[in-house]
């Protein structure tokens, strides 16, 4: 999921007995022009696109966790997965700056937030070869063309098939 949908994830948007999460909104910071003392506010509001608005499947060891943690909170069922100390969504920009100190700590370099994102759709990709159609709806893209341009290329079993193929043409 994007940055902004993760941030706006509700518990009522999970199901658990058929393991899939709703994707129907997200947060977002937009200019605050009531309130002179903040330039921006955070907002939920639909996502990106009308594709964006899916239901993905989840897998059970993270249903089980979002089970676990919702009872643990004794969340609501219209409580945001990720707070603020305010009980509102968590802010995007406070979630960047989180993982960013995680992965400083880690001493990975060049990754942020969304580099989860690409490494989802290129692992899913390995595991299942020519599934753009599935990841193109699980990452919310108006299209297959577009995860098919944006991935094609991207796994390591791709590009030894290519390498393959142009040593068998030489």
């Amino acid at each position: 999921v994007r940055l902004g949908e993760l941030c706006a994830i509700r518990y009522r948007d999970i199901d658990f007995e058929t393991n899939t999460l709703l994707i129907s909104h997200s947060a977002k910071r937009i200019a605050n022009i009531s309130n002179s003392f903040t330039k921006t506010r955070l907002v939920i509001d639909v996502p990106k696109t009308d594709s964006s608005i899916r239901e993905i499947p989840i897998p059970f060891f993270l249903s089980k966790m979002l089970q676990d943690r919702m009872k643990l909170k004794k969340a609501a069922d219209g409580d945001f997965v990720f707070q603020n100390s305010m009980e509102g969504p968590a802010d995007p920009r406070t979630v960047q700056k989180r993982f960013a100190k995680i992965i400083k700590k880690l001493k990975i370099n060049g990754a942020h937030i969304h580099t989860l994102r690409h490494t989802f759709a290129m692992r899913f990709l390995e595991r299942t070869p020519g599934a753009y159609k599935a990841l193109s709806e699980i990452l919310g893209h108006s299209s297959s063309a577009i995860t098919f341009q944006c991935y094609d290329n991207c796994t390591q079993e791709r590009k030894r098939k290519s390498m393959h193929s142009a040593r068998m043409i030489a």
